[in-house]
């Protein structure tokens, strides 16, 4: 196994790296209630369910490439490599 920073990427790389994205049927919900303290509040947050499921799909067309490409460029990004074949994947930026 090889870690190589990931300068650049093609839609052939991500086709080996398989199918992205996910369905979800629950989502969380926050509230904010005001408190008889100046400046307190609290903040609940309760599971809920999704109907119909939500679905997110990643990395399906040009335009998500195009992101990912300006992405790595910033030097934060690594491909994990077995045999030589792409298998992993981490497209990291800074965050401020």
């Amino acid at each position: 196994m090889e870690l190589r920073p990931i300068t650049s990427i093609t839609m052939d790389e991500f086709a080996q790296l398989g199918h992205f994205g996910y369905v979800s049927t629950r989502k969380l919900e926050c509230s904010r209630e005001e408190t008889e303290i100046p400046y307190s509040y609290n903040v609940r947050i309760h599971l809920i369910d999704v109907d119909p499921p939500y679905v997110k799909e990643e990395m399906n067309d040009e335009e998500d490439l195009k992101r990912y490409n300006q992405l790595v460029t910033l030097g934060y990004s690594y491909g994990v490599y077995v045999d030589q074949q792409f298998v992993a994947l981490a497209i990291a930026e800074p965050q401020y």
